[in-house]
């Protein structure tokens, strides 16, 4: 989809744009800053650069479509400082994430966002990955799923958390299994302003994927999944 298909983004508004890894043969490495070409250079795996790529440069085409210029890019981790933190850009709030054959980039005006993509694979149903990322409520209910229901059932948690830690920022830091989610919602018990403030929106990257958004915000917002299509 071009800049002039796009529709508005206002402040009850956020965009999800998909891209796939293949389309890493669409961009340019003279995209990347100095810090993330030093990161585009650490992975090992070519895909694992793709989707690096593809990540950055659908970071540029937000800040081309939504203000008309591109800007510094701040990768600035809030624990340690170093450039592996959630993006920021001045005028957008950003989140980025990237699995499989997807790649996500949350895009919002004033609201902090955080999105998470994850590949179904049945690895999954791991007992100790499990107790890791649910609640013990949630673990009890996934495990006591039919088999081939389990990988499925987690992933939608996992996402979702996922998604909450990246849009508060903490993203590794926080313990995923301190706090519940629901169909739209947060329960975080020593967290209670979260819990209130965070809302939760399952997303479609289609098939052998999960997805989901999380809101730092009371009010509803409306969300358009978009697709990036830069040769359209």
């Amino acid at each position: 989809m071009s800049a002039d298909e796009t529709p508005p983004l206002g402040p009850d508004d956020v965009h999800i744009w998909w891209a796939r890894p293949d389309q890493a043969r669409l961009c340019t490495s003279e995209v990347l800053d100095a810090d993330e070409r030093g990161r585009h250079a650490a992975y090992r795996q070519q895909v694992d650069k793709d989707r690096f790529l593809i990540g950055c440069t659908l970071i540029r085409h937000a800040m081309t479509t939504y203000l008309g210029a591109v800007g510094p890019v701040d990768r600035a981790c809030t624990g340690c400082g170093k450039p592996h933190g959630k993006p920021r850009v001045a005028g957008l709030e950003l989140s980025v994430s990237h699995s499989g054959e997807r790649v996500a980039l949350a895009v919002a005006r004033t609201v902090a966002v955080g999105v998470d993509v994850e590949k179904l694979s049945r690895a999954l149903d791991d007992d100790a990955l499990i107790a890791r990322v649910l609640t013990p409520a949630e673990a009890a209910r996934v495990s006591g799923l039919p088999a081939a229901e389990r990988p499925q059932a987690f992933l939608r948690h996992w996402t979702r958390k996922e998604a909450v830690v990246k849009a508060t920022g903490e993203g590794l830091r926080a313990e995923l299994s301190a706090f519940g989610v629901g169909d739209g919602t947060v329960d975080w018990p020593a967290r209670p302003a979260l819990s209130a403030g965070c809302r939760l929106y399952d997303l479609s990257p289609g098939d052998g994927h999960a997805g989901a958004l999380a809101v730092l915000s009371p009010a509803e917002v409306k969300v358009t999944e978009l697709v990036w299509e830069p040769l359209r």
